[in-house]
């Protein structure tokens, strides 16, 4: 009984540790491939697609311009409105669709944020172009599992949308 309590003590933090990992990986995996997602819409749809950080939300989302001929695509589902009438209008009179929201784990926020351009206090925007470029930025996610903290910014550049990932701390 004694080996089995020793091996669980020794097995249960590491495995805990390998599901916090596992979480910092697909939380960055995810952000950057909207960011690709955002870039390749631009392009596509030749129109500027923004990605919207909502900051104190702890969200991101697609916002798609529609042209004036345009309707929601019935495989993509508009994001639940938010709490701010004002920005719900200005999706509204901007004709946006705001697609693929997701939400960041619980052990997952935003940190400090650079780039972009400010819809409100809490949703900053990162233009896409349909040349390929976009407004560059850069990104700060901060992990707190308890007791293992850590740190990645994700910046990319205006140019090509290149993307480069550097851990901060941990």
């Amino acid at each position: 009984m004694a080996i089995i309590a020793v091996s669980a003590a020794i097995a249960i933090p590491a495995v805990q540790a390998g599901q916090r990992q596992r979480q910092v990986r697909q939380t960055l995996q995810h952000f950057v491939a909207a960011l690709r997602e955002a870039s390749a819409k631009a392009v596509m749809r030749r129109r500027t697609v923004e990605l919207w950080v909502r900051k104190d939300a702890n969200a991101y989302e697609l916002a798609i311009p529609l042209g004036e001929n345009d309707t929601p695509g019935a495989t993509e589902e508009a994001a639940p409105a938010g709490e701010n009438s004002e920005l719900d209008e200005l999706e509204r009179s901007e004709r946006r669709q705001i697609v693929g929201r997701v939400s960041l784990p619980s052990i997952a926020s935003f940190g400090e944020i650079s780039g972009g351009r400010a819809l409100s206090d809490d949703i900053i925007a990162f233009p896409f172009s349909p040349t390929g470029g976009s407004s560059g930025g850069q990104i700060e996610f901060v992990f707190d599992g308890g007791d293992a903290k850590s740190s990645y910014t994700i910046a990319f550049d205006p140019l090509i949308s290149a993307i480069e990932l550097t851990q901060e701390g941990s």
